[in-house]
Parts: C-alpha cells; structure tokens; sequence
C-alpha cells in the first residue's frame, strides 16, 4: 500500500506553497505607457531592456568569444528591435531545475520581464494577477505571418484565454515532432546475430542480447539494453519511455477515451501495469542502468555516448543529440529508427498532446507588453518570410543558432515536409526548388554520403537512417492517441498537479527497481483518485463536454 500519511504531509506542503504563490505581496501598479507604434519591426529610440530567465537546451553551444548575451540573435534583437536582453538566471538542467527556479522567483516576486511558462503555471499566474493582458499586444503588434503560424493550430489561442483575455502567446510546434521512436545500433544487431525489431518481443529479446552478450567485445557485462532515466516517461524532448509504454497501448501522459467513453487518465490504466512489470524484469535481469533512477538525460547521453546502451527511445531528432556524439566516438555505432513496435498484432498508436509545449508572457506591469509580440515577429521574418536560414538558425557547417532566440514559434509538420521534399530531391540527385533550410540539410547528408561522418546527424534526421518512414506510416494510417484534454488547467490540477506527478513518477520508479510489488499499482490508482485525481476526471469531462455542446 502507498504511504497515505507521507502523501498527505506532501500535500499539505503543496497548499502551503499554493497558499503563498497566490497571496505573495502586493501586485506592481501598470506604468503609464507611452504610445507604441503599429506593426511588427518598429525600432525602439532609444533602446529598451527586457529582463528575462532561460532553461538552455543540452545542445546550446556558442561561437568561440560569444555568449547567450552576445551572438547573431541577441545583435539582431539590438540592431533591428531596439531591444536588449538581460537575463536574471538560466539553467541547463531540464524543465524540473527550470520549473524550481521560476517558483522561487514568483515566491520571491523577482519576475522577469518575458518568460516561459507551462499551461499549469500559466494557470497559476493569471489567478494570482502576475502576468499582463497581452489581447492588444497580439492584436495590434502580431504580424500577419505570426498569426498565421500560431492560430494554424486550431484552438492554440483558446488555450492562453482566460475569460476573455489573452494571457499569453502559444508556442506553436509540430504534433508529428513529438512522435517518440526506438532508436537501435543496428550495428549490434549485426555482431550478435539478432533480427530488427518489428514487435515488442523482439525489444524484450534484443536488450537481454544486449546486456548478455558482450557486443561492445570487450569481455565485460557492462552494457546495457535499454536507456532509461529519472524522468521515465515525462521528458518531452530527446529521450522518454513514452514510445515503450504506447507499444503496450498504454498512454501514462494523456487523457484518453475509457470503454464506457468518458474521459479517463492514462496514467492509471491496466496498460501501465503490464508495461512497468516488462520494465521491472527488465531491470532486475540487468538489463537497465540500477542507477537510472539518480540520473538524468545527461548522464543516460554520457553512457550512450561511450557505448553502454544499445537502444533507447526517443525523438526523430535524436540524431543531432545525442547519437551524432556516439558516432564521432565510435564510427562504426549504426544507429537507425524502429517506430513503435507493439505487444500484439494491433499496431501501437503514436500518443500526442495538443501541439502547444508551452506559453511566453508578460510580467504584469510591464512598460511595454508588445515587445514581446515585436520578438516573435522577427524570428519569424528570419525563418519563415524573408529566411536567412543559414546566417540565424543553422551554419553551412552544421553550427546552430536556432536555440537562441528568447521567443520563438515553429510551423505545423514543418519536418515532416521537409523530409518529403528531400527524399525527393535525394531520389533525383537534386537540390533545385528547395528552400534554403532544406539545401543545408541536402548539402549536408550528401557530404555524409562522400565519407564525411560529422553529418551523419543530417542523414540519421532526413535520409536513410530517418525516423519519418515510421512515424508517416503511422500517422496515414490514422495510429494517433491524441490527449482528449487541451484546455487550461482546471482548478484542482493547479493545486494537486506536483502531488500526483510526483505519486506517480515514484510509483512507477519503485515497482521497475522491485522496491514495490507490481499490484502497488493497484494502490497507486486508487491513492491518485483520492489525492484529487477524481476531481481532476470530473473536471476534465464537464470541459470535454461544454465543448461538445459549443
């Protein structure tokens, strides 16, 4: 049975910090603005400065001299805007170190300027009165482009308004860029004489091969079949067992249609159960790192990277980070994209969330709340309406600019269109009418293809070794487990969302390393109802069903 008593202390916790986060101080009156000019470029005389906060991508790296204050973004922002960026704090750690810095700065009421939020802090922000109304900063300042890219996801502005006020501007992104595959060294396959794995078997057989027979041939059981880390199935970046447990046809992140077709939470199904029993054999049987559960992404890239696991699912883009390092390391380290094999012969389904990861918004108060409208108008003039691709998002030799702008927003199955226009140019062995982002990527794999290795991140992303096979012929297919619930967080996911995350992270980490029997789950599902779970299910159905209604 789980712990009630340690889990209502935790809870208790909660409500006191939920408690302060909505009481904290009095709220910064609005400065008297000075009126602002119309449209997306307008140059601030003279310059203004915009405080913000960062959580930096793994894969930001910078020019010899430069810095995230000092590169092409930040120069542009100054020469073009008018506007320089200061930066309280950054970290480089993942969205948990982010998220505990951003609540100390609410807690203490050292807001930055422009920051990035999730929809639960969102939530939490506008109740509390801390952020600015940005309605007239969109409508006003949004260039016609932005609009475009943001409102083609359908209802993405629904979610960042709050009884009829536009609180914040969606990022927009990609629903198939989430998609969360098997990436295998099909290199060891080869050694160890094993088939590519087309069902989940096969995965269960392959990673006992793995971490059995020796296929780094050094003599030692030092390898392991599967990369997990602290985070399971919660990262939404480059490396998650989300794409494990929809191979169960579990989906442990989403809110997704019960038998009787009521809205009920993933995470709590029988699906889960039997995909974390796999797991826990899997790691009793060596197979997985006994210290995955103390170590994040990182150090799961540090043992990839030096040739201790085989397989891991992650992003389509993982070739970029981290297997392009396995293959500078070890040339030899042939890593290629599996999809989701399933447990039967129904195919897994691809689960996705709404394509909107996160919001940017204004602290309240803020002196000039279009500016950050003015941001995201200029990243999209340099990506998408006049590009300079190569100059601000990706060098000719492969360097990347692209995590540095502070607001930023992408096009819906923008790579997965790239991907078709260059099997198609690759197939004719030409690069004519392609886009200047694609000719980068073309050149790249080509000069793979004539023996230079360090591009083979390009090749793994766009070519042979791609990801995108799969995930088309899945989604054409119609194998899509979208998340029902898309709305704002509804009012006891913003006071007991950290405590059942944390149930069940825990949970789940303690029945895979046998610290809890498999039938704890039971417990959990039940103790997660309790702990406001089942209002959570309430509410998410009274919003599924007003939108029915509307």
């Amino acid at each position: 049975m789980i712990n009630r008593k340690r889990t209502i202390s935790l809870i208790a916790l909660a409500v006191c910090g939920i408690a302060a986060f909505l009481l904290f101080g009095p709220m910064a009156e609005r400065e008297e603005r000075p009126s602002a000019a119309v449209g997306p470029f307008e140059k601030y005389e003279p310059t203004i400065t915009l405080s913000a906060v960062r959580n930096l991508n793994d894969s930001t790296v910078f020019r010899e001299g430069e810095s995230l204050t000092d590169n092409v973004w930040s120069r542009d922002y100054l020469a073009t805007l008018g506007i320089q960026i200061k930066y309280l704090w950054t970290t480089n750690k993942g969205t948990e170190d982010y998220n505990q810095r951003l609540k100390a700065s609410i807690l203490t009421g050292e807001l930055p300027d422009i920051f990035e939020v999730d929809s639960l802090q969102l939530k939490q922000l506008t109740d509390a009165g801390l952020i600015e109304d940005l309605t007239e900063a969109y409508e006003r300042h949004a260039s016609p482009k932005a609009k475009e890219m943001i409102e083609e996801i359908a209802h993405s502005l629904d979610t960042a308004t709050f009884d009829g006020k536009l609180m914040a501007i969606p990022q927009g992104a990609s629903m198939t860029d989430q998609s969360q595959v098997l990436w295998v060294r099909h290199d060891w396959l080869d050694k160890l004489n094993l088939p590519e794995p087309r069902t989940m078997q096969d995965i269960l057989l392959i990673s006992k091969a793995f971490a059995e027979g020796d296929p780094d041939g050094n003599g030692q059981r030092d390898t392991y079949g599967l990369g997990l880390n602290m985070g399971l199935h919660t990262r939404i970046n480059w490396t998650s067992l989300k794409g494990f447990f929809n191979g169960f046809h579990a989906y442990p992140s989403s809110w997704i249609k019960g038998d009787d077709g009521r809205i009920v939470f993933g995470g709590i199904q029988p699906e889960v159960k039997t995909a974390l029993t796999a797991l826990r054999d899997m790691y009793l049987d060596g197979q997985i790192d006994p210290e995955f559960s103390v170590k994040d992404q990182n150090y799961m890239a540090e043992e990839l990277v030096s040739g201790k696991i085989g397989m891991q699912y992650g992003a389509w883009w993982n070739p970029t980070h981290p297997l392009q390092a396995s293959k500078d390391r070890d040339p030899g380290a042939d890593w290629r994209a599996y999809g989701i094999p399933s447990v039967d012969d129904v195919p897994a389904k691809f689960e996705y969330n709404f394509p909107i990861y996160s919001y940017f918004v204004a602290k309240k108060g803020i002196r000039h709340p279009e500016a950050l409208m003015r941001l995201l108008n200029l990243m999209v003039y340099r990506g998408y309406e006049n590009p300079e691709w190569s100059h601000f998002f990706i060098g000719k030799d492969g360097f990347q600019y692209n995590n540095y702008p502070l607001v930023y927003t992408w096009p819906e199955n923008g790579s997965m269109k790239n991907y078709i226009r260059l099997q198609s140019a690759l197939k004719n062995g030409s690069p004519a009418g392609l886009s200047e982002e694609e000719q980068s990527y073309y050149d790249n794999i080509v000069a793979y293809r004539q023996g230079d290795n360090r591009y083979w991140f390009e090749e793994g992303m766009y070519g042979q070794s791609s990801a995108w096979a799969k995930i088309m012929e899945h989604n054409d297919s119609g194998y899509i487990q979208m998340n029902e619930f898309y709305g704002p967080a509804t009012k006891t996911m913003s006071q007991v969302t950290a405590i059942l995350d944390k149930l069940t992270l825990d949970t789940y980490t303690m029945i895979i390393m046998g610290e809890l029997p498999v039938d704890a789950f039971d417990d959990y599902a039940k103790d997660w109802g309790d702990l406001g779970g089942d209002r959570i299910t309430e509410e998410v159905n009274q919003w599924v069903d007003q939108r029915r209604q509307s």
